[in-house]
């Protein structure tokens, strides 16, 4: 809970009902001396990986999602509300048991795209009645979704959006055993598989392995940018508004409230809101794509059935 703010009545509710959830829905680790936050440490514990021996593992956090969708860029969210007829999304299973079965690799990357407020200040709706990304649709990155990343100075781009190769590794099985070296994101990635690892286009996400000072053996892949559509990919949604991304910048208990050059700053909110000075500096990179609009219903359905709500 690093990036929550439990002071907000809706996230409260949904952190109880996560403890009140049993496995495989949902196992909940907590420590109370804000380690965790500090050291963004996330490997699983073993006797969780050894009583439910996943076939594909992927780290993800609650502002995450991992969505499988064939097309560019969608519209905007208004469009998208105004004929959202989708009733369940496609099998993301079936997609990597088809994908891996032709390539017999042991990881897959997606790339994270990250929305902003799309010009809210304040949350547009209650998550009890329609989820966040339900209202957002502009995003860093271009339509095609190969490049989710923005070049420029450190004190200009945020970390999130700065880092072309922070998206992260969907581990496939036997390689699940490895979880322990590979839980962070792809520039964490020490590759001790040669290579073994894809984007879901099919194509090889390593140019090369180059020695590092640091990693399981030394050495690192050298990724490089796909040069056709992704169709599995992470929408990072950082913020729904921007005096909720202002807030939770100050109060999360997050290694990144306590950085000056990673953390979740005042000005990182401004960057990801239209109008502000941050923003208009760096908006030729923004896109518009609400690819995720139209399972706002089906989304916020499902959702009161795990949760209770």
């Amino acid at each position: 809970m690093c990036h929550s703010n439990l002071s907000s009545p809706e996230q409260l509710r949904v952190y109880n009902a996560l403890h009140a959830m049993q496995l495989p829905l949902a196992h909940v680790i907590e420590h109370d001396d804000g380690i965790i936050c500090d050291t963004y440490e996330r490997d699983p514990p073993a006797n969780l990986m050894s009583s439910i021996r996943p076939k594909y593992l992927m780290n993800i956090d609650l502002d995450e999602y991992l969505v499988l969708d064939s097309g560019p860029c969608v519209g905007t969210a208004e469009d998208a509300r105004a004929h959202q007829s989708l009733a369940k999304p496609p099998s993301i299973i079936d997609f990597l048991e088809n994908t891996v079965s032709q390539q017999g690799v042991g990881y897959m990357y997606a790339h994270r795209h990250t929305y902003g407020t799309s010009g809210y200040t304040k949350q547009p709706s209650s998550p009890s009645t329609m989820p966040e990304f339900y209202f957002l649709d502009e995003r860093v990155g271009n339509c095609l979704r190969t490049d989710p990343h923005i070049s420029g100075p450190k004190d200009e781009i945020p970390e999130t959006v700065r880092n072309g190769d922070a998206g992260k590794i969907i581990m496939i099985a036997p390689f699940v055993d490895d979880a322990y070296n590979y839980m962070g994101h792809f520039i964490d990635f020490a590759n001790a598989k040669n290579g073994n690892t894809i984007y879901p286009n099919g194509t090889r996400a390593c140019e090369s392995l180059v020695e590092i000072s640091i990693g399981a053996n030394g050495l690192r892949c050298r990724p490089v940018l796909p040069s056709t559509p992704q169709h599995l990919f992470i929408n990072h949604y950082v913020t729904g508004a921007l005096e909720d991304c202002m807030k939770k910048g100050r109060t999360a208990q997050s290694r990144r409230r306590k950085n000056s050059m990673t953390g979740r700053t005042d000005g990182e909110c401004r960057f990801y809101h239209p109008g502000t000075s941050e923003y208009e500096k760096h908006k030729q990179f923004m896109v518009t794509d609400a690819v995720l609009v139209k399972y706002g219903a089906v989304t916020r359905n499902r959702a009161a059935e795990i949760f209770i709500l």
